[in-house]
């Protein structure tokens, strides 16, 4: 009997982001192929993939996630996406977002508003 199991490893992430007067302008920010995600999953019920929007990031009303097999939207605090990957499976994701902006939002940098993870749907 094999444990059921899934990894997650993250790469390519920003450890922040800025945000020009010209998004501000526009009300959203494109931040292409940020985000590479390698998942291992032996699980043939699926996992999930978290993704936390920190509670610090006022000035972000919405995230758009591509690259997924499907497109998906996140605000604070976040949101889950289930996915099912069959058998023994390794997954490689490229994703990129669209950072649609509160009205009130200043240019500047700051901290990467996105954390990403992987749990096993129980």
């Amino acid at each position: 009997m094999v444990p059921v199991h899934a990894d997650l490893e993250r790469s390519d992430e920003p450890k922040e982001v800025t945000l020009t007067p010209e998004d501000v302008r526009r009300g959203w920010a494109d931040i292409p192929v940020s985000s590479r995600l390698w998942i291992f999953s032996n699980s043939r019920s699926g996992c999930f993939l978290r993704f936390e929007v920190a509670e610090e990031a006022s000035w972000l009303k919405l995230i758009l996630i591509r690259g997924l097999p499907i497109e998906a939207q996140v605000s604070r605090p976040g949101g889950w996406l289930h996915r099912r990957w069959p058998g023994a499976s390794r997954s490689v994701l490229e994703l990129w977002y669209r950072f649609e902006l509160q009205p009130d939002a200043k240019p500047g940098t700051y901290p990467w508003p996105l954390h990403v993870s992987l749990l096993l749907q129980p």
